[in-house]
């Protein structure tokens, strides 16, 4: 049977977590989140991002695609972009 990722296994909490996740270093990240650069949000003051949304992104700007939040559509047709597989738990 396989592994049925969970809600869990999606999140990433923190900026050091997210940025171990992207590779980038802490305060780089930190300033990409208070710009609205990249996919995250804060709960209860603490930055939180989907791996997955994440990945989206970065498939999508190397393509050649901005992210926006205002651009669910985009988000959805990008269904076919490779999936970003083989992070680390």
């Amino acid at each position: 049977m396989g592994h049925e990722e969970t809600l869990a296994d999606d999140l990433l909490r923190g900026l050091r977590a997210i940025a171990r996740f992207t590779g980038d270093s802490k305060s780089r990240t930190a300033a990409l989140c208070e710009a609205g650069l990249i996919p995250v949000g804060k709960e209860r003051g603490l930055w939180i991002a989907s791996r997955r949304r994440l990945c989206e992104h970065y498939a999508r700007l190397t393509a050649g695609v901005n992210f926006a939040p205002d651009h669910e559509k985009a988000l959805a047709a990008d269904e076919a972009q490779p999936s970003c597989t083989g992070h680390d738990h």
